[in-house]
Parts: structure tokens; sequence; C-alpha cells
């Protein structure tokens, strides 16, 4: 199942936002360093980093072979001035590359009201973020671009940023390979004008069922949001993982003889050890083995006859 969230025209007009034109500049310097040749397939040493796209090779749209994507996110970067004409790369034909490979953090922070500085707190209250901050950088670590946000509007798209950036990476992973894993790319527009920052959800495409016990709270995130389509909920420190786990899935809840006694209501005697009446109407039928295990016999005239019998 493939769902695809192309951002781009829904979200141009809200995350085309302030940024100096100097940042921009500084993000060129990647493009010049980066070589887009194809690299050859080669095993990776166990205690180095692995690399799904020099491992499986990559399809003609760039996505790892044997992984499918879930959600493809888009966001273009913008220059601050209005009149994107003063801010122009200028053209290179020896430019190796206009798509490079990056890493992608979103931090969600919090104000505490209490505090008149509005001291950040990342992560670190149950409600909605004040403010969030998109952190940009090189698959060597070298930060690119920092962009914190405020409007409301796109903390739903930097939400998914967020879910997306706790996943593996496809260009370091280390040890298992991952079941969900994302792509993200920085892009330079043709016009020179701006970047365009791609990010693809992905999940391995196989016939075999992933084990859930192996699944982390990001795979799950994902797995409900873009598969199930279904609104994601976060664990709390009370939350049962493996209800949590069953939940996130759409897993059937595990149905047990115990649970029906457990729900039924039966309503409770007087007294104990009360005797309960059944009464025999005149024209309900009966079975012959109930009439030769039955000594009692309807009368004529109509009213029905009561069989006492007690509880044991």
């Amino acid at each position: 199942m493939t769902f695809v969230a192309d951002c781009v025209d829904e979200f141009e007009a809200l995350i085309s936002v302030v940024i100096l034109d100097a940042t921009l500049h500084s993000l060129d310097s990647i493009f010049q360093q980066c070589d887009d040749r194809p690299t050859k397939r080669r095993k990776t040493t166990k205690r180095g980093a692995r690399s799904l796209t020099q491992e499986n090779g990559v399809s003609r749209a760039g996505v790892p072979l044997g992984y499918i994507p879930l959600a493809r996110l888009t966001m273009r970067i913008k220059p601050s001035n209005t009149n994107t004409h003063k801010y122009q790369r200028p053209y290179d034909p020896n430019l190796p590359t206009t798509r490079v490979p990056i890493f992608i953090d979103v931090r969600s922070v919090h104000f505490l009201g209490e505090d008149p500085n509005n001291t950040p707190q990342p992560d670190s209250a149950d409600s909605g973020p004040n403010r969030m901050e998109l952190e940009l950088s090189s698959l060597d670590e070298k930060e690119l671009l920092i962009y914190p946000c405020e409007d409301p509007r796109l903390f739903d798209f930097l939400g998914q940023l967020q879910a997306a950036s706790k996943l593996a990476h496809v260009d370091q992973f280390s040890k298992r390979v991952p079941t969900a894993c994302y792509q993200a790319h920085l892009c330079a527009l043709p016009d020179g004008a701006g970047f365009t920052l791609e990010t693809v959800v992905l999940w391995k495409d196989s016939i075999e069922v992933p084990d859930s016990n192996r699944l982390g709270e990001a795979d799950l995130e994902v797995f409900t949001r873009y598969v199930l389509q279904e609104k994601c909920v976060r664990p709390s420190a009370l939350t049962d993982p493996r209800e949590y786990r069953d939940k996130m899935l759409g897993t059937p809840k595990e149905w047990s003889p115990r649970d029906f006694y457990k729900n039924v209501h039966v309503p409770k005697g007087e007294k104990p050890g009360q005797m309960a009446k059944l009464c025999l109407w005149e024209n309900f039928p009966k079975a012959t083995f109930q009439r030769l295990s039955n000594p009692l016999e309807m009368p004529m005239d109509g009213p029905t006859t009561s069989v006492i019998f007690s509880w044991f």
C-alpha cells in the first residue's frame, strides 16, 4: 500500500518562511562537496554504519530496492527577500549534483508559564508545543540549517517530519536491517531561488510479517498514520506496552470465555440459595425426553404449574 502526501501545493504558502539569504548561501557548499555518481554495491563491516542505497541499490525514483514509500513530504525553503531575483545562485555547469542526502531532526519546544524569560523546555510537556525547530544536517553531521517555527498551522506537517526523523536513515543504520526508515534530500530548485526538502517514509517490502515485538514506537506510529490512516496516540507511563502495540497495529483484541463472564450482568438474589421457579406453559412444545423426564402433567383448564428446583 502506498500513501503519498505531497505537501508542496498545500503547504507552500505556509512553509515559504523567512530565512536569511546568507543562510541559503551557506547551503550551496554541500552541493559542491557531494558526488552523485552511482555507487557500487559493497559489503560493510559490522562496526561501521550501513547504507541501504549501497547494499540494495536504488530504483529509478531513487528509493532503495526492497522498500515501498508510505509517505512523501515536501517542503520548500525560500529566501527572506520577497524579490527572489535578488537571491540567485550563479549557474555552475560543473556542479556535481542538485540533490544531496541529509539528516532531519525536529524538536518540540514548550515554554513554562511561570518562566519570565520563556526558557525552552524541549519535549517536556504533555500539551501542544509552543514552537517547533527543524534542523538539517549533512551525513557527516555538519549543521546546515535550523528553522524555528511558531505557526500552529505548520505543527502537523512538522510533526510528521518529527515522526519520520525518529526512524533509521537509509544511509546510516547499524546491525539489523530496518523495517521502517526514512530518506531525506535537499534539492536545489532549477530557478536557483531556493531549495526543496523531500522526505520519504519507507517500509520494507516483504511477504513475511514483521515481528511486532521488534517494532519500535516510531515504526508503530508511521504504520498507524499512513497504513491504517488513523490518529496516533502517544503512550503514557501507565500504558501497557502490549496493548499499545496491538492498538497501533490494528490487531483485534483476543477474546476468551472469561472475558464474557466478567462483562455479563447477573442480578443477585435477595437471599443466598434462593430457589428459582420455572414456569411451563400449556402450549409450549416439549420433546419426548422432556415429557419422559418430567412427571408433572399440564392441567386441562389452562393454568400453569410451577416446577421448583434448587441451585446447587
